[in-house]
């Protein structure tokens, strides 16, 4: 129907899951053989984040690292860069052994700067472990301030933009898949 991976691919998933659930979730709801109600919400992270002060701090602090890491990148690259065009200005009049050790000493600065650079804002880098930090506890707040609005209210579900963010335990089927799993060896 829609292209994997589309916007619309996506929309199509979620709307098909939504009908799933509101209409065949009696199906694994445990000693239910009637339809009941299922209370389903929906939860929009973006618009609950914009509201978070919290979070807009976290931001905060994390855009302050971030131009921090970007400046020294910065200046390492520029330091480089002016090593370089020194070196090219000079080379005539340098000797061999001089050329050899300048040449060293520029690519110790690059191999510095990409080095840097890699352990900021690579995998697992340095960034990515600082965000982490700082939005985990966030991020541990909001599920919990989700699962006390499903709780209070009755809720069975509750989806947010990227699935499911609250579930009832009573429909969870895990046990019996495991189970089922597990007898066909």
């Amino acid at each position: 129907m829609f292209p994997i991976g589309s916007k619309f691919h996506s929309v199509a998933v979620r709307l098909f899951l939504l009908s799933a659930l509101a209409g065949g979730m009696t199906l694994f709801a445990p000693g239910e053989t009637q339809a009941q109600n299922i209370k389903i919400g929906y939860v929009d992270d973006s618009k609950v984040l914009q509201s978070y002060e919290a979070w807009k701090k976290a931001e905060e602090q994390f855009q302050i690292e971030v131009r921090a890491w970007d400046g020294e990148a910065q200046n390492m690259y520029q330091a480089y860069v002016d090593d370089s065009l020194d070196f090219e200005r000079q080379k005539l009049i340098l000797s061999a052994t001089r050329k050899i050790e300048r040449r060293a000493e520029i690519g110790a600065k690059r191999q510095a700067t990409e080095s840097f650079t890699k352990d900021i804002y690579g995998p697992n880098g340095q960034a990515e472990r600082k965000k982490a930090g700082l939005t985990k506890p966030l991020v541990d707040n909001m599920n919990a301030a989700i699962t006390k609005v499903a709780v209070d209210g009755n809720y069975d579900v509750i989806f947010n933009s990227s699935g499911l963010a609250y579930i009832n335990p009573a429909f969870d089927i895990t046990d019996k898949v495991i189970e089922i799993l597990a007898e066909e060896g």
